[in-house]
């Protein structure tokens, strides 16, 4: 100890004499021009000069506002929490407009210094000189512009991460995506016209419902939602491929159930005679809550049991094995959710083109119709279409007008003045508060308005506008091409965006060992119309609908897909459906192009108005490149 002591004390004054020294070297190369000048161009670089001088600025106004009352100190001052805010507030701003200011003068007074020797110099070194300086200042600029990235990359939904972020969620981060998954589900479900008599049915049955529930120990409004989500009620529903009834049962599972209520069975074949009680509501609804009791004990947990209602066990142990290989897995059931922690959004959600591989095709086999290869059960949802219905069945019983309405958003009318179901992957709907573009008259008040603004046909942004040929962009109005190359701000926000979260997807995949290609630069082929331009269209495009479409708007936009190779369009559609399990798009594959639409909430609509307003570059690109 001793020894120790005397050997710190013989360390002591050293390592104070060094640390006097870093002192005033580091103090010597701050008063140094040289050095305190490059702050200024280091924060541009890394900040953003933009970013640099409106800080700046606004650290000017708030400190003149905050200096005000230090100086004239008003009675409300002389509340110390509050005086002591103001004075910390007022320190940071006056440091940070200081140091600014101070970095920006040290920078002229070097310029300064350095052209008035260069003046000293004879004719000949002068020239060469200045010409050496322009060369210098030209290499810089090109270092700089080089040193960008090709693509602007905008912040993340940090609540609700997609793409890239696939690789790792958190379990805060699966909770939220469920929620916002469950809440995507309303169009799905209530598209069709029979929703509001289904739910009223099924609300009439609830006696019975709770009746079955309290027998067979399952979530009464979890059953509710199974019914009205198989049959919307109806007791002699039957499904092409076999089901039939208020539950749906096929035979097969039927007979497999075996008795439900005072020793009747939904279905079974004795000494040659078939006993089939599938239509008979009170013995299906029955049935159907022992279905689910016999499956939660099975899986031991709701989501799963719901799912393997619709899909049958067999295709869901088959997702969960493959989810959890090359790990020993037992039967796919309870244990091994258990052991390996395996929430229903997990096995949804941890997965996509370049992880979990296997899982991610069975995902998309069961989500594809059969038509492109799939199986066509499009079970994944199911269980968070029971969620959603479980919490509108509690709405319509509570609010049963609340509940129309919602009802009636979800669908279109059809030329005949009737409301049907739309049956394409698309959701959105149109209210009546939006405004749609009659003619070009309408467009240039809005582009005059700021209500539509400028998208730059510019690569570096992952996509170009098509402006020649079939498909283009103001095709049937050539001599007003440039009003037709705006959007509004949320939409020219999720073109961006998309094109972002592609391209840091594939980085991403790329670093972690995945083989992947370089992406192209996409083609948007459409953004905003008018109506008497979609007229006019349709002269040319026969496709073109002839009813008002989303890009008279200003909320959609269209990505050819000609040219696009498989990989392309797998990892572009996995994006838009990220974006579209949180409620924030709409889409649909089209033949020719990806049909894009910004869902009409307030939640998208402020998120990718901020991933528009977060790229200055991107608006003045779009003010240069379109001549505006």
């Amino acid at each position: 100890m001793q020894r120790l002591l005397w050997l710190l004390a013989l360390v002591r004054p050293r390592l104070e004499g060094l640390v006097s020294h870093i002192g005033h070297g580091v103090k010597w190369l701050w008063e140094f021009d040289g050095v305190r000048a490059a702050v200024l161009p280091l924060l541009m670089f890394f900040v953003g000069w933009y970013d640099v001088v409106w800080f700046s600025v606004m650290g000017l106004i708030v400190l003149l506002l905050i200096e005000w009352p230090i100086r004239n100190r008003p009675n409300w001052f002389y509340h110390d929490r509050i005086r002591f805010i103001a004075r910390l507030v007022s320190s940071v701003l006056t440091f940070w407009v200081r140091r600014v200011t101070e970095s920006a003068l040290a920078l002229y007074r070097l310029a300064k210094k350095l052209f008035a020797r260069i003046q000293e110099l004879p004719i000949k070194q002068r020239v060469a000189a200045w010409c050496g300086v322009g060369i210098a200042c030209l290499g810089i600029g090109l270092w700089m512009w080089s040193t960008r990235p090709i693509e602007p990359v905008f912040e993340s939904r940090a609540a609700y991460p997609i793409g890239a972020s696939r690789f790792g969620l958190t379990d805060e981060e699966l909770a939220l995506r469920k929620v916002k998954k469950t809440e995507s589900m309303t169009f799905w479900i209530l598209k069709d016209p029979r929703a509001e008599a289904g739910a009223q049915k099924i609300l009439g049955l609830m006696p019975t419902v709770e009746a079955a529930a309290i027998e067979y120990e399952v979530p009464a409004w979890r059953l509710a939602a199974h019914l009205v989500l198989e049959s919307f009620g109806e007791s002699t529903a039957q499904s092409p491929t076999g089901p039939v009834g208020i539950a749906q049962f096929t035979k097969k599972t039927a007979a497999a159930i075996g008795q439900v209520k005072d020793g009747k069975y939904l279905y079974r074949v004795r000494n040659g005679v078939i006993e089939d009680n599938r239509q008979n509501d009170e013995l299906a609804i029955y049935g159907a809550a022992k279905l689910l009791r016999m499956e939660f004990e099975f899986f031991g947990d709701w989501d799963f049991t719901s799912f393997a209602y619709h899909s049958g066990r067999g295709v869901v142990t088959g997702w969960v094995k493959m989810y959890i290989s090359p790990s020993p897995v037992g039967k796919g059931g309870k244990a091994d959710l258990q052991k390996y922690l395996v929430s229903y959004e997990r096995l949804y959600f941890d997965n996509s083109p370049y992880h979990n591989t296997g899982s991610y095709a069975i995902y998309k086999k069961l989500m594809l119709p059969k038509k492109l290869g799939g199986t066509g059960d499009f079970g994944p949802n199911y269980a968070f279409k029971v969620a959603r219905w479980m919490e509108l069945l509690q709405l319509c019983q509570r609010d049963h007008k609340a509940f129309d309405s919602l009802a009636a958003l979800q669908r279109f009318e059809n030329e005949k003045g009737v409301m049907v179901a739309r049956n394409h992957r698309m959701w959105s709907y149109f209210r009546d508060t939006d405004k749609v573009y009659k003619d070009r008259g309408d467009l240039e008040d809005a582009i005059e308005a700021g209500e539509i603004v400028q998208v730059p046909n510019d690569p570096k942004f992952g996509f170009q506008l098509r402006l020649d040929g079939n498909g283009s962009l103001g095709e049937a109005d050539p001599e007003n091409r440039e009003l037709y190359i705006a959007t509004k701000p949320e939409t020219a926000g999720c073109l961006l965006y998309v094109m972002s979260e592609l391209r840091r997807f594939r980085q991403v995949a790329g670093e972690r060992g995945a083989k992947v290609a370089e992406l192209p630069v996409f083609e948007v082929t459409s953004l905003t119309r008018t109506i008497e331009y979609q007229k006019r269209l349709h002269g040319i495009n026969p496709v073109a609908t002839k009813a008002i479409s989303f890009h008279v708007l200003g909320a959609a936009f269209d990505i050819t897909r000609k040219g696009l190779s498989e990989a392309d369009q797998r990892d572009l559609e996995f994006i838009l459906n990220e974006l579209d399990s949180l409620g924030f798009i709409g889409w649909v594959p089209e033949n020719a192009a990806y049909h894009v639409v910004v869902a009409p909430e307030k939640e998208p609509i402020e998120f990718f108005r901020g991933v528009y307003g977060q790229s200055s570059e991107y608006k003045s690109s779009a003010r240069v490149l379109t001549g505006w």
